[in-house]
């Protein structure tokens, strides 16, 4: 059986969470859209402001999913990096005993 050896790269993991932050930001500035269709009346108002109070909970839908995902993403990396951690530890430990 030959050694294998599986590589993490915590920096990358640690990048694409800080563009999904950025990301979930941005975002969030979609709460200060405001309609401007003062000058517009009738159902074409109606239509276009409703459409836009879509859009604004969608993408405060998509920031939340975001937030989650980091959430999710920030937890799974501590734990990668307990365990190597752990891993690391416990084979210098036995390398030590059996010498």
């Amino acid at each position: 059986m030959t050694d294998q050896e599986i590589k993490f790269s915590f920096i990358n993991l640690k990048n694409n969470i800080n563009e999904l932050k950025n990301i979930s930001t941005t975002l969030g500035g979609i709460k200060s859209y405001t309609d401007c269709f003062s000058e517009s009346e009738g159902l074409s108002k109606e239509a276009l402001a409703k459409q836009l109070d879509t859009t604004i909970n969608a993408g405060l839908m998509l920031q939340k999913a975001i937030d989650d995902l980091v959430i999710d993403l920030e937890c799974a990396a501590k734990t990668f990096r307990e365990m190597d951690d752990t891993l690391s530890n416990q084979f210098k430990y036995c390398g030590r005993v059996n010498q």
